[in-house]
């Protein structure tokens, strides 16, 4: 009877820790996980890392200089340190082998400097491409001066844009969806806002990996006007004729355009000025807008990455958990272990990230 009772109790016994253990396993490996999350988040509060690299390469037939990126990328971190972020590095890597010609190369997309003999040292910048072009002179190779200028062509023209935007960051995250061009009738006949849609439009579309805004146009007459209610998160522009029209009471917070033929023209540098100054988007390189959003596009991206540490939190004890953990630190790897300037996909793959996340939450 006594072994009976013994024999019961240790099947007992097991079933127990057959039923307990993986529960406890579970929750133990849950809570590392959380722990895990909890971790990467105060990396994000404090900083996330972001390495940019930069390429160097000759646009002429060069010279050789064994260790010019070297000596480059010590001035850089010294500089570095002392005016950008914290969490921001610069990686300069050594294509001075590469021509100009091989522009399979080199990914458009990439951080560049374009060296080339010249009578004098100056920097220009491309106008659509992250792409510094560096005129050195053989007086700043024989000074040693060359690690310098580069060094310089870097920061203060390529990453202009990076300190600028992390030091204002009141406007990193603005709340504007809709931009309404709003045509008052009658309009002279010479006038056409065609061209002016059509540009508000395209400098939209350019900043699409920041904000998401649309752009609607309308003509409308002038028995009308004073009846238009401005809608909420959105910019007005209005165009009458202010020779004729002498009724519209005109509100401090938007802007009036007159259809005279200079006041007319003038108005899409105007309403772009304004855009970009409601965006926060940085000021310089003027010429350069792809430039200019980089670092916004940085922002962005870090921004869903921690909007999906949060959901993932949430769903630690769902079949999911495991494949979107997976998603969120292969993209963190691959951001940090960055050869290339690939934040195009980062921010593709953040946002599906951010989709999965709270499409598994829903479910």
């Amino acid at each position: 009877m006594f072994e009976s009772n013994k024999t019961t109790f240790m099947k007992i016994a097991l079933l127990a820790a057959l039923i307990i253990f993986p529960l406890l396993f579970r929750s133990t490996g849950a809570q590392r996980h959380l722990l895990e999350l909890d971790k990467l988040q105060r990396l994000i509060d404090s900083g996330f890392p972001v390495t940019i690299p930069v390429s160097i390469r000759f646009g002429d037939n060069g010279f050789y200089f064994p260790d010019l990126a070297k000596a480059t990328q010590v001035q850089v971190d010294a500089e570095m340190q002392r005016t950008f972020p914290k969490n921001l590095k610069v990686k300069v890597v050594d294509d001075l082998k590469l021509k100009e010609t091989q522009n399979g190369a080199i990914n458009p997309d990439d951080y560049e400097v374009n060296l080339m003999l010249h009578g004098e040292n100056s920097v220009s910048i491309h106008s659509h491409k992250p792409k510094a072009y560096l005129s050195y002179t053989m007086s700043s190779v024989h000074s040693n001066d060359l690690p310098f200028y580069i060094t310089q062509a870097i920061l203060k023209h390529l990453l202009a844009p990076e300190v600028s935007f992390w030091e204002n960051t009141a406007n990193k995250f603005v709340t504007v969806a809709k931009v309404n061009l709003i045509f008052v009738e009658p309009a002279p006949s010479d006038i056409s806002p065609i061209a002016l849609i059509q540009n508000v439009e395209n400098f939209l579309h350019d900043c699409e990996g920041i904000h998401n805004i649309s752009v609607d146009s309308r003509k409308v007459a002038i028995s009308d006007l004073n009846s238009l209610e401005q809608d909420k998160n959105t910019l007005d522009f209005y165009f009458y004729d202010k020779k004729e029209i002498k009724d519209i009471k005109e509100r401090a917070d938007t802007l009036y355009f007159d259809y005279d033929q200079d006041e007319f023209n003038n108005a899409e540098n105007v309403i772009i000025s304004k855009l970009e100054e409601e965006l926060g988007i940085p000021k310089n390189p003027a010429n350069n807008l792809k430039l200019r959003i980089s670092p916004m596009i940085r922002a962005v991206i870090i921004e869903n990455i921690a909007q999906s540490i949060k959901e993932i939190k949430k769903l630690v004890h769902i079949e999911n958990f495991d494949l979107l953990r997976s998603e969120l630190f292969t993209l963190i790897d691959d951001m940090e272990g960055n050869a290339k300037s690939d934040w195009s996909d980062f921010l593709a793959r953040s946002r599906e990230l951010l989709q999965h996340c709270s499409v598994d939450n829903v479910n």
